[in-house]
């Protein structure tokens, strides 16, 4: 193909190829200095009619999108030697390859405005009626800058894994690792499952790895899918914020109904136009947690400690008690404060009030209390160790 002319283009070099087509970058023969980008239907599929009516079918619903981040279709062709989608060259990189190559993860403040412009390229395609089903890093191509995305792909690489299975019921149609759960059971699809697709797409920009890496086999992704949870994309990148973690379950959601269910949502939740409530890693709210019953024990032993504090003062017998109630009270107060902390406030007021009073009372009756009237205080008056029999009143 390199050298051969297309449409006043001339094919100069492979710049990609996937399962079903080859990309070539080619300049215009006439217009200097413009190039285009040519996807080729492969030459061992051209006697598939089925295939090729599928290949005509992008071209179609290429030719209706015409967005700042898709890819734009310019020109189609088809002859006896091939099929050719001519199409705007955008130069950029795959997201997976500048991920691995280039920058490792995507700041937060960076991966969020890229999200953005991939989420209003599906919203333009998901309003025109359209379900790309094959959403993934390797179909969205990042400028050298790395401020602006597009989107390409629509409709061929849908079908490139099992190509007569595509349209009925019970295909698995998409790559594995980016595939729903109603995907993975073959369901009928709509909207939701690209938003989960991208809600992938968007934790691989976020931790910078696929959250299925690390398995062998498509029966233990399916598995994965279908039953368990990503981890917490914070236990691969701690700088993950948890709004962040909280879009992403939302997105990730088990069930289609439990997901955001627009593109317009998603972007709404980005920019912070609207609270993503924290749920659960399948998409269910967690249950509200019932208040601990109230201990009412501790209290109830804190007001009698100090009124006994109190009450213990009016007998001089038993003033030394006041302190040791008072005391007793004030280790209650902190167990109840710390359990019930509003019912502590006011209680710290009767057990310190009465630890005061009570230990000024303890002082005054040590200092000046005369049992036996004799106008010696008791702490030096030696009538009361010898009595009456020694000159004692």
């Amino acid at each position: 193909m390199i050298g051969r002319e297309i449409l006043n283009y001339r094919i100069e070099k492979v710049i990609g190829e996937g399962g079903m087509g080859t990309v070539y970058l080619a300049s215009h023969t006439k217009i200097p200095n413009r190039v285009s980008a040519i996807k080729v239907l492969k030459s061992n599929f051209l006697q598939n009619e089925n295939l090729k009516n599928r290949f005509r079918r992008e071209m179609e619903i290429m030719a209706g999108m015409t967005h700042e981040n898709i890819v734009k279709l310019e020109q189609f062709d088809e002859d006896d030697l091939g099929m050719y989608l001519i199409m705007e060259y955008f130069k950029g990189v795959e997201i997976d390859d500048y991920l691995k190559n280039k920058i490792g993860v995507f700041p937060e403040e960076k991966a969020v405005p890229l999200m953005i412009q991939i989420l209003k390229a599906f919203s333009f395609a998901h309003k025109k009626g359209i379900v790309h089903r094959d959403i993934k890093p390797g179909n969205i191509l990042i400028n050298q800058e790395a401020d602006q995305v597009k989107v390409l792909d629509f409709g061929i690489a849908k079908m490139k894994d099992d190509i007569s299975m595509q349209t009925k019921s019970g295909a698995q149609i998409g790559t594995v690792f980016y595939m729903s759960p109603e995907q993975v059971h073959g369901k009928e699809l709509d909207a939701r499952s690209d938003i989960y697709a991208l809600g992938v797409t968007f934790y691989q920009m976020l931790t910078g790895i696929n959250p299925y890496h690390d398995l062998n086999t498509e029966y233990e992704i399916y598995n994965k899918i279908t039953k368990e949870d990503l981890p917490d994309p914070r236990e691969i990148y701690p700088g993950v914020t948890e709004r962040m973690v909280n879009i992403l379950r939302k997105s990730l959601a088990k069930a289609p109904e439990d997901r955001f269910q627009t593109c317009d949502d998603f972007i709404l939740a980005l920019q912070g136009d609207v609270e993503v409530k924290p749920i659960s890693k399948t998409g269910i709210e967690p249950p509200v947690e019932e208040p601990e019953p109230i201990d009412n024990t501790p209290t109830l032993i804190t007001v009698f400690v100090g009124i006994a504090s109190v009450i213990s003062l009016l007998s001089p017998d038993f003033y030394w008690f006041s302190p040791l109630f008072s005391l007793g009270g004030v280790g209650y107060f902190f167990y109840t404060k710390n359990k019930n902390p509003e019912t502590g406030k006011p209680i710290v007021l009767i057990v310190f009030s009465a630890l005061v009073i009570s230990l000024l009372f303890s002082a005054a009756l040590y200092m000046f209390n005369d049992s036996d009237g004799d106008s010696f205080p008791d702490r030096n008056d030696p009538c009361l160790e010898y009595g009456i029999n020694n000159g004692c009143p």
